[in-house]
């Protein structure tokens, strides 16, 4: 059974950075079982996708890199994520009142979709 890679240089603020000699990189994940690769999208000029069996996943950022990886989980988490920091704020704001039934169930509906989708 196949899994993932990814071959790129990671920048501090996010960014996936190109690499010398890809279409190296490709074959070899090919040839020790990768089925799918995460490669920087400046990389794909020049690469015939068609050419190799492995499915390539082309990405300026990391967040885009973590979708393909992921897919509508990582989507689940960024919006727990969001919700979770404008509970916060609400907070600290004075407004504990919100914090109640609804925003509890909210909350459980979020991690009970989550954990379906990694079924």
């Amino acid at each position: 059974e196949g899994g993932w890679c990814m071959a790129g240089e990671v920048g501090l603020s996010g960014e996936v950075r190109p690499v010398n000699r890809i279409e190296q990189r490709i074959a070899e994940a090919e040839k020790l079982g990768f089925t799918d690769m995460i490669i920087p999208k400046n990389n794909m000029a020049g690469i015939e996708q068609s050419k190799y069996p492995i499915h390539l996943h082309p990405v300026r950022k990391v967040e885009e890199a973590l979708r393909a990886l992921f897919g509508q989980a990582f989507t689940l988490f960024m919006t727990l994520t969001i919700f979770l920091r404008r509970l916060l704020i609400l907070m600290e704001e004075g407004a504990n009142h919100i914090i109640g039934s609804i925003e509890s169930t909210l909350l459980c509906n979020l991690f009970y979709r989550m954990i379906r989708c990694q079924q």
